[in-house]
């Protein structure tokens, strides 16, 4: 599960974006911290029962801010951005889940290799089709012994191919 605290708009984050940047002011760095340090403590500090927190940032100095670039909130100082996060994930259930998908892709990758292939199923069919003649003509003829004879190769060539 993804916490996405609030993300307010304010300052770039400590990470300089594309363009321009000065340092920032006193009064931004103050700004910032207040907004970080107010997303902080409005979060659990503990996510869902049995869950492990994955990410949760901490708080530095605002060094710079950007220059020019898209004004989402002008305030008296210009254009301020800032994110804050925290996730938690259930990594029991996440891994039975990646165990359980790898179970199934193993069992499909058995299950395509034991078909055979078009060609040798092709054959296969060829030979039954085959074996259902001659058994007609050996019933037409009242041959049992042959009839019974035709459906246990039959049987046997079903099973091989893995006809149902």
């Amino acid at each position: 599960m993804l916490l996405i605290g609030w993300g307010l708009i304010a300052m770039p984050s400590l990470i300089k974006a594309d363009g321009e940047s000065r340092p920032a002011t006193k009064k931004e760095k103050e700004f910032y911290k207040t907004v970080k340090t107010t997303m902080a403590q409005a979060l659990p500090a503990n996510g869902p029962t049995g869950w492990d927190e994955q990410d949760r940032p901490v708080i530095q100095e605002l060094v710079s801010v950007g220059v020019g670039g898209v004004t989402v909130f002008a305030g008296p100082e210009g254009p301020f951005r800032i994110d804050y996060h925290v996730s938690w994930q259930d990594n029991k259930r996440k891994q039975a889940a990646d165990e359980a998908t790898l179970e199934a892709l193993s069992r499909q990758y058995e299950a395509q290799q034991a078909q055979p292939d078009s060609a040798a199923m092709e054959k296969l069919y060829g030979q039954f089709d085959k074996l259902a003649k001659e058994l007609e003509k050996a019933f037409d003829a009242g041959d049992m012994n042959q009839v019974m004879k035709l459906q246990a190769e039959m049987e046997k060539s079903r099973m091989r191919g893995g006809m149902s």
